[in-house]
Formats: C-alpha cells, sequence, structure tokens
C-alpha cells in the first residue's frame, strides 16, 4: 500500500507539473522575413502552439497584431508557425542608412542581383550579391535541371546528385564578404510552352551580438519566460528576399 501510494502521487504529479523549467527548458524557433520589394515584414516563431501563443502574447511589438498560425512542413511535423507584423521592429544587418534614418528605407539595397537570359533558351546566368553577408539562396517556382557556380562546382555526385524531379532550391556560401556568385542554371521546358523562370533571392543574416541588430531577437530573450529558450529556424535569424522572373 505504500508503494502503491507513492505511485500513485508521482503519477499525479508528473500529469499535473508544468513540463518546462529553466533548468528543462522548452526550445522555440525565431526567424524574421522581409521582402526587400515590398518593405513586408513578419516576425515568425515556430514551436507547440499553446506554448508560442503564451511567448507572442507577452511581446510588446505583438500587441494588438494579429497573429497567423499554419501547421509547418513534415520536417517539423506537429510544429505550428506563428507570426505577426514585424513593422514595429525592423531589421537593421546591413548598416546602408545613417544614425536616425529607419532601417526599412535602405531594405532595397541588401540584396541585389542581376539575369541573364535570352528569350526561347531554358537556361539562365544569375549573379547575387548580397551586403554584409556570406550566405543567400536562389528558391525556383519550378525545378531546375541543373546548375553550375563560377569557380565552384556544379552538383556533387557524392550527395546522390540531382534528383529525376529537380531542384527548387540552390545555396549559395563564400569565403569573403564581397565576391558576387555567379550561377548558370538550366531547367526543362514546361508543356505550355513557356521558357522562363521565375522565383526569389534570398540573403540571411546571423549577426545578433549587437543590441538593436535585430530588435525582435532582442525582445524574444528578453520578454519569453525562463522555461524558454530562443533559437533560430533555420540558416539565418533575419531573412531578406526580392522576387525574380526571366
Amino acid at each position: 500500500m505504500f508503494l502503491l501510494t507513492i505511485f500513485v502521487g508521482t503519477l499525479i504529479y508528473n500529469l499535473a507539473a508544468f513540463p518546462f523549467s529553466q533548468e528543462s527548458r522548452y526550445k522555440i524557433y525565431f526567424q524574421q522575413t522581409v521582402d526587400l520589394d515590398t518593405g513586408v515584414s513578419r516576425v515568425h516563431y515556430v514551436g507547440l502552439r499553446e506554448y508560442v501563443e503564451k511567448i507572442v502574447a507577452d511581446l510588446p511589438s505583438a500587441t494588438g497584431k494579429e497573429l497567423t498560425c499554419d501547421p509547418t512542413s513534415s520536417s517539423r511535423a506537429g510544429l505550428y508557425n506563428c507570426s505577426y507584423d514585424g513593422s514595429a521592429v525592423p531589421p537593421n544587418v546591413v548598416k546602408t542608412m545613417p544614425p536616425g534614418i529607419p532601417p526599412q528605407n535602405g531594405y532595397d539595397s541588401w540584396l541585389s542581383y542581376n539575369i541573364t537570359h535570352n528569350e526561347g533558351e531554358n537556361k539562365a546566368r544569375f549573379e547575387v550579391n548580397g551586403e554584409e553577408t556570406r550566405s543567400c539562396a536562389i528558391v525556383f517556382q519550378k525545378p531546375i535541371s541543373t546548375f553550375e557556380i563560377k569557380g565552384g562546382n556544379g552538383p556533387d555526385e557524392r550527395f546522390g546528385g540531382i534528383p529525376d524531379k529537380g531542384l527548387d532550391k540552390i545555396k549559395l556560401y563564400r569565403r569573403d564578404w564581397g565576391t558576387p556568385w555567379v550561377v548558370d542554371v538550366e531547367w526543362e521546358q514546361s508543356g505550355d510552352g513557356d521558357s522562363g523562370i521565375d522565383g526569389r533571392v534570398v540573403c540571411s543574416w546571423d549577426d545578433a551580438n549587437t543590441p538593436g541588430t535585430i530588435p525582435a531577437f532582442d525582445e524574444g530573450l528578453q520578454y519569453s519566460p525562463p522555461w524558454v529558450a530562443v533559437t533560430k529556424l533555420s540558416t539565418g535569424l533575419c531573412e531578406g528576399s526580392k522576387a525574380f522572373k526571366a
């Protein structure tokens, strides 16, 4: 009876007690995205919906903002991506504007690209450069069949090569801060005869060592409960992108 009493008491405690603490924290994923064409910014928190909503409710920049929550992709099954308008906390990862000028006034200069594509051909050359970052990507609406990076290598067969269905994203990394990427891509012509291609050029920034660089992330660290650990969702804490069509 004594052991049974201990078992029942322990079971009730384990079922009723809050599952996280400062010593055993819950990991929540953060990212701020910026459409560099329009200036639209979103702050994203990804995790179990009930905990994400608790955390976002305490953030000053989320006060009065609509929180949109959608299930994530299969790679993070069971988690929700909850986001709200981030215009009140614009990132300042690229110092293009003088002090006192809103950083969003310089969004257009964060990344640049040029596309060379002859009409009727199923190939194009991309020249991409991001300011103060070593990491960018090209995301395609329809898959490409092959690519080659100038000064680098094409698909590495050690990783299985390009799948039969093609690639919808190329991640780019450089060792310096200023050399543009030059990428040649080819794709299969669609059934409707369209030889064009469209998508987005994306760059990522991670530096949050200086307060005010990514204010939304600073806010998450400051106002999150002690039982929460905030970490980055993917390659960058901040991600800026521009649309392309060629």
